[in-house]
């Protein structure tokens, strides 16, 4: 195939059937399942939440009732 500004470029089939069909399929395919480990809480991370909640509550109420 020639584009407007003369390149050339030829379209891949990437259907990896052998009869002949265009590779699609009427069933639908589930995705791939990643699988996903729980993660436990650390110091570090419960300390960082809290001090966000303290700070979202101070800020909040300090404008609020201000």
């Amino acid at each position: 195939m020639v584009d407007d500004d003369g390149w050339r470029f030829e379209l891949e089939d990437l259907s990896d059937s052998g009869d002949g069909s265009d590779g699609t399929t009427e069933e639908p395919t589930d995705p791939a399942e990643i699988p996903v480990e729980p993660e436990s809480w650390t110091l570090e991370g419960a300390a960082f939440v809290v001090l966000g909640v303290a700070a979202t509550l101070f800020v909040f109420l300090r404008f609020a009732l201000g």
